[in-house]
């Protein structure tokens, strides 16, 4: 009668922790991606409001002192995004890490995806 009731509560504890434990663990992935999706996002917006600084400035020179692209660049860095913003007179590039330490990064070039180097690759200021 004893190793009935010892099963009966192994089996209602392991119950327990699996109907608690899957909705944490998805709802900790569902948190990372959409908060991958918002990094991303924000360095889409960067991107744009550089395409702006450069029409206004003929450069990109001094872009990271514009009230938008800092704000960016700030709020990343609160959410520990590390992010990375480097630039001359005719490019920049700029970097944030996602969950699971990958990279995100734009440039002036178009590009957006997977950051392979310091945006500075073969010294141009770029992501690939």
């Amino acid at each position: 009668m004893e190793n009935k009731d010892f099963l009966k509560c192994i089996a209602s504890v392991s119950v327990f922790f699996i109907f608690f434990f899957i909705p944490v663990i998805i709802f900790k992935q569902t948190e990372n991606n959409i908060n991958d999706m918002q990094a991303k996002q924000s360095l889409e917006n960067l991107k744009a409001w550089a395409k702006v600084y450069k029409i206004k400035n003929n450069s990109f020179e001094g872009m990271e002192n514009d009230y938008e692209i800092s704000r960016i660049v700030k709020t990343l860095n609160y959410m520990n995004r590390d992010c990375k913003l480097i630039l001359n007179n005719n490019n920049f590039c700029a970097k944030a890490v996602l969950s699971g330490s990958k990279n995100w990064c734009v440039d002036n070039n178009e590009y957006s995806g997977n950051k392979i180097n310091n945006c500075d690759y073969g010294k141009k200021i770029r992501c690939e």
